[in-house]
């Protein structure tokens, strides 16, 4: 896959692709959960129409036969029922034998637990790279607490600098950015996210936009396996 578009109804959270290890009902069926330990993901965006073209001569691998599924995480927010569309087109090589694997990495922290009444709370993972990074995109994904996200690197943690940064964060305009950078291997990196929690409860990790996440996916070459560096663990 060279190049991914995809367009959106304005009840769609985000949507993701994958290619799956073992075979998925064809069709549409419901979800309940994000992410399945047989699911490889190929491509992910948040609200709104995005497109990704790849870098010339990259592209997410495929094999023959391999089955793709496409999810989409949908929330209508407003007090009316929301009929509207959404759907993703594909650009193949014509020569797949001659493109670079590309795929994702990420940054994340799944032990959210942001305090009541609280502003500037901060959550981050940080690690070594044990591979080179060679990006063309970066996908930031909060919600509505979210107030900045940033990816800071450096030799060592006290010489880190901030790379990338979305602030502020706006939970309607979940965009992806492209950007053409390296990252060497060895490198020491460390995302953050930074909250304001004006509600009268705790909020925790969750799928619901009432929920927090805090992710930071990048689209690189070339691709080997999924990774990165994950703070917590997942629990559907």
């Amino acid at each position: 896959i060279t190049k991914v578009e995809s367009f959106q109804g304005v009840e769609v959270h985000h949507l993701a692709a994958f290619k799956t290890l073992l075979p998925e009902p064809d069709g549409f069926s419901e979800c309940p959960v994000i992410i399945k330990n047989t699911w490889i993901p190929v491509y992910a965006n948040g609200t709104g129409n995005h497109a990704m073209p790849l870098p010339p001569g990259a592209g997410f691998p495929l094999k023959q036969d391999e089955q793709l599924l496409v999810q989409l995480h949908l929330l209508n927010s407003s007090e009316v029922d929301v009929d509207a569309s959404t759907y993703v087109n594909f650009t193949f090589a014509k020569d797949a034998s001659s493109v670079t694997p590309a795929g994702i990495w990420a940054w994340g922290n799944f032990d959210v637990d942001i305090p009541a009444k609280t502003k500037g709370y901060r959550l981050q993972s940080e690690c070594m790279l044990e591979k080179k990074l060679n990006i063309f995109g970066f996908f930031p994904h909060m919600h509505n607490l979210g107030r900045s996200l940033q990816l800071e690197v450096g030799d060592r943690a006290e010489s880190a600098k901030v790379i990338y940064k979305r602030d502020p964060w706006v939970f309607g305009d979940q965009r992806i950015d492209e950007m053409s950078l390296t990252l060497e291997l060895g490198a020491f990196t460390r995302m953050s996210c930074l909250f304001d929690n004006d509600l009268d409860h705790n909020v925790k990790f969750g799928e619901s936009s009432n929920n927090e996440m805090c992710i930071l996916t990048v689209f690189y070459t070339p691709f080997e396996r999924l990774d990165g560096c994950i703070v917590g663990d997942y629990i559907p």
